[in-house]
């Protein structure tokens, strides 16, 4: 079913559409001659003056917009009524002579009905579906009458059901992504967690190369020792890079070693 606009100028608003609304419901026409969608959404702006409008004109192979869903139209017959101030309305073509075209048409409003049902209502077919007859009396949608109304709004029911069911499984699609995209993100930090453990044991084993008497003075030579017997060891780069406390410590370490060497000697 393909869909597009044919709107109505704003200019034309004071005469096809004066007022803003907030829909209650649809309602069903019929138009009673044999024209395609287009040429009826086109008619309406043959005369600007005439206080004749609708949202929607459906026909087997499109379905027409004529105007904004918030925006009112004349159509229902019932002046300042619900009909024409609450409702969206849906001209379906063809309904002169009948068969395999309107046939199509009215699936394809049986479809649009469904959607804003589902869509703009959030409610079935039925809460939302009301007839021109309902409004004022006339008798249209003549022929969707003619064949059963409730027939038609049935098929409408079904689109529904087709709608409802594929929303359905998207939802479902989308929490089982979302459990995916979990576990997934939940392996990834692990990876992370291990990389990061990785890392760091390379880092703390790579010899360090710039432990000298030129960088770190007479302590170059304690260093190197407690290097080489693994209490201390580099923290990658091949650069020994230490902080104060870690100085502080070699410093230590070698005044210990110092005064084991003079206790050695002494005796």
């Amino acid at each position: 079913m393909v869909f597009r606009k044919h709107m109505i100028p704003e200019e034309m608003y004071e005469f096809k559409s004066p007022y803003y609304m907030t829909p209650i419901g649809v309602t069903i026409h019929n138009t009673a001659n044999d024209a395609p969608a287009i040429n009826e959404a086109k008619c309406l702006q043959n005369d600007p003056s005439e206080e004749r409008s609708f949202h929607f004109a459906v026909d087997d192979c499109e379905v027409v917009q004529i105007l904004p869903l918030n925006r009112t139209a004349w159509h229902a017959g019932d002046g300042h009524g619900d009909g024409n101030m609450r409702t969206i309305a849906i001209e379906i073509c063809y309904s002169k002579s009948g068969g395999e075209r309107f046939e199509k048409a009215e699936q394809n409003a049986a479809r649009l009905l469904a959607l804003l049902s589902y869509f703009i209502f959030r409610k079935e077919v039925k809460e939302v579906a009301y007839t021109h007859q309902h409004w004022s009396g006339k008798y249209c949608p003549h022929r969707t009458l003619d064949l059963g109304l409730e027939r038609f709004l049935n098929m409408a029911e079904d689109f529904y059901k087709e709608i409802e069911q594929k929303q359905n499984d998207i939802i479902s699609k989308l929490e089982k992504l979302d459990e995916v995209v979990s576990y997934v993100l939940g392996e990834t930090q692990v990876l992370v967690d291990n990389s990061d453990r990785a890392m760091y044991w390379l880092k703390r084993h790579v010899i360090p190369k710039d432990v000298t008497p030129e960088n770190y003075g007479e302590l170059a030579e304690v260093i190197n020792t407690l290097y080489k017997q693994g209490v201390i060891v580099g923290e990658g780069d091949e650069v020994l890079s230490m902080n104060y406390d870690t100085v502080r410590a070699i410093v230590i370490c070698k005044r210990m070693i110092d005064n084991l060497k003079d206790e050695v000697l002494e005796q």
